[in-house]
């Protein structure tokens, strides 16, 4: 509406429906798609615009609620190798997060509490560190009771839409997504 009514060139409301609707749709997905979409298809006329739209669309859509959860692999301490499919019939919450993130460091102790809270759901932080180094002196340093992983895995970042840490992934019993912008501990 603001758009609409501040601007008359066609042109420059395109433009900015563009930006702000798939702005929008890349912080946070296409929960609410069915309110934004027919202004964009409304304000928008460029054959490529929306083919890059419908694109992201599409990408998001894999992660909407109900949907399969995307697999993907992690690294324990020891370098063994461990797959979200291995916790199927576990609720799963996840953290993604990594050492240099200072708002990361700050929900880790939530996170820990929320796992002492709710046993019955298995609570997996995620290193996004690529710098293992760095990761492995961290977690020496930490204490921590939950078991600690890293994954660089572009599988990880790009099934799940992870342009941003912390976030924080809630997944069901049977790897199906409750929320793949679950909320901060």
């Amino acid at each position: 509406d603001y758009v609409e009514q501040n601007f008359k060139n066609p042109a420059v409301v395109e433009y900015l429906v563009d930006q702000i609707v798939t702005a929008y749709v890349k912080d946070s997905g296409v929960d609410h798609l069915a309110e934004v979409a027919p202004v964009y298809s409304a304000k928008v006329t460029d054959p490529a615009k929306k083919a890059k739209f419908d694109e992201l669309c599409a990408k998001w859509a894999r992660i909407a609620v109900g949907q399969p959860s995307p697999s993907f692999k992690y690294l324990d301490i020891n370098g063994k190798e461990v797959s979200l499919a291995d916790l199927a019939g576990k609720y799963v919450y996840i953290d993604t997060w990594a050492t240099w993130c200072g708002p990361c460091i700050q929900e880790s102790p939530a996170f820990t509490a929320l796992s002492e809270k709710y046993p019955d759901i298995e609570f997996l932080q995620i290193s996004r560190d690529e710098q293992k180094e760095a990761w492995e002196s961290y977690i020496a340093h930490k204490n921590s009771p939950l078991t600690q992983y890293n994954s660089v895995d572009m599988e990880l970042a790009e099934g799940w839409q992870l342009f941003y840490i912390p976030r924080f992934i809630l997944v069901d019993k049977e790897q199906k997504i409750i929320d793949a912008y679950a909320p901060r501990p």
